[in-house]
């Protein structure tokens, strides 16, 4: 017998012989051995895990017929809900279902679910990146790109356009959000310098004169962020700015 068929026909014995469970078994034992942590663990990994899950797809896609029915058959973009496009956003968001138990977050997927199949969102093409940058985002993320949406200009001031909201000097966890923010492109870090103070007057002393420059060497750019056209686009998308309208109607 040739070493090839000895290796397929081991492969086939061991195939027959091994308990389809075994793999379930010894790794529910050495979690079991896991002081306090293990019951739980074993708990949701062979128990709640699928029923949890099940119980927020039927949340979302009972939020997903809500909103559906309350748009008009025309704005239905029949043909798109066919395309392989909208498969693949559909399992994305129900991988997303696997790993967020956030509230918020499942409300904007089925919005975006819902929004995907509207004239004006099914013809934008960054629905698939939107929905894969929603799945790096944790729920302190998304809520910071809604605290910085413009805020609208009261009707009775005279103007039409929103106030930009600009966060100057973050620091520590609000930098770190931040930063994430501007790497998926969602807003934009720049650096704001003052105008120049210069308290010198008559005829200075030198030491008047270099007191000054290193005052002016010293005063270093504000590092700000503000959201951008990409990030306001990514919230209407998941319908998380208060505006219901599709990107090319807003």
């Amino acid at each position: 017998m040739a070493i090839d068929d000895r290796l397929e026909k081991s492969i086939e014995i061991f195939s027959e012989d091994l308990d389809p469970d075994l793999f379930k078994k010894v790794v529910s034992k050495a979690i079991d051995q896991i002081p306090h942590f293990g019951k739980e663990i074993n708990k949701i990994l062979f128990g709640d895990a699928q029923r949890r899950v099940a119980e927020r797809a039927a949340d979302v896609f009972n939020a997903v017929k809500e909103r559906v029915e309350r748009i008009e058959d025309a704005k239905i973009d029949k043909e798109f809900l066919k395309s392989d496009e909208f498969m693949t956003i559909l399992i994305l968001a129900i991988e997303q279902l696997q790993t967020t138990h956030d509230k918020g977050k499942m409300e904007m997927i089925a919005n975006a679910l819902a929004n995907s199949g509207v004239v004006g969102f099914s013809t934008d093409s960054r629905k698939e990146l939107f929905m894969r940058i929603l799945r790096d985002l944790a729920p302190e993320h998304v809520q910071t790109l809604k605290a910085m949406l413009p805020r609208p200009i009261p009707k009775h001031q005279g103007a039409s356009h929103a106030i930009p909201i600009v966060v100057k000097s973050p620091h520590g966890n609000d930098l770190a959000i931040l930063q994430n923010l501007a790497a998926h492109g969602l807003v934009e870090e720049f650096y704001e310098k003052r105008r120049p103070s210069i308290s010198i007057s008559g005829s200075p002393t030198r030491s008047e004169v270099k007191r000054e420059v290193e005052k002016l060497l010293m005063d270093l750019p504000t590092q700000c962020f503000r959201l951008n056209r990409f990030g306001e686009d990514f919230l209407r998308y998941f319908g998380a700015d208060g505006n219901p309208k599709p990107i090319d109607e807003a």
